[in-house]
């Protein structure tokens, strides 16, 4: 829960920089107060999943392209793309079937391996996101050119608290709460990685 609530709450904190940076920006600001609120909203979600823990409390389940929470996460990441000189690269297939899931979790998972891949990378490096059909699976890969994971750590990363980043960088729980999340809607969380060439993250969901 402390990770689900940290991801949007650091989305907010490049929000408000980048809102002190440049106040006399409205149209840009206007942007930024409304990424704000959404994040807002996630953590007040995120809190009331937590009290009604006890009585399991149903997935909010929904028929959404599967770009709308990835643009979403993008969103709220966009300035920290910029201030590292991240160059984004996007490759969005056309009329690929609506998948059915929580959406809400659908971008926590997004965030999450952003947030890895901005990490992964270097100043100035590059992180491409496509999506595409796989037989029955609506798919999006996530590929940075960074550091990339070493063979032995491969079967280690879904692991809870496990993890290489330095301490105060990371929990180690991003990648074991995405595998849990797309898990539970029948989908798969696959990884492909060679060191110092980069990782590809990649989330299949059934269609429909």
């Amino acid at each position: 829960m402390a990770h689900e609530i940290n991801n949007p709450l650091n989305g907010i904190k490049s929000c408000i920089f980048a809102i002190e940076k440049t106040p006399e920006d409205l149209i840009k600001n206007k942007k930024y107060i409304k990424l704000i609120r959404e994040g807002v909203n996630h953590i007040e979600l995120v809190v009331r999943k937590l009290l009604g823990f006890a009585r399991q409390q149903p997935q909010q389940f929904s028929r959404f392209p599967i770009e709308t929470p990835i643009n979403k996460a993008l969103d709220l990441i966009a300035y920290r793309l910029e201030q590292y000189e991240v160059k984004l690269k996007r490759s969005f297939s056309s009329k690929l079937p609506l998948v059915y899931a929580d959406e809400q979790m659908i971008q926590e998972v997004t965030m999450n391996l952003l947030l890895n891949a901005l990490d992964a990378v270097d100043k100035k490096g590059v992180i491409t996101i496509r999506t595409f059909k796989n037989d029955e699976y609506v798919c999006f890969e996530i590929k940075d050119n960074g550091c990339g994971i070493p063979m032995e750590n491969i079967p280690k990363i879904f692991d809870p608290f496990y993890t290489t980043k330095e301490e105060g960088k990371g929990t180690g729980l991003g990648l074991s709460v995405s595998l849990g999340i797309v898990e539970s809607f029948n989908g798969n969380l696959d990884v492909r990685s060679v060191p110092e060439q980069g990782s590809i993250f990649t989330v299949s969901l059934p269609a429909g």
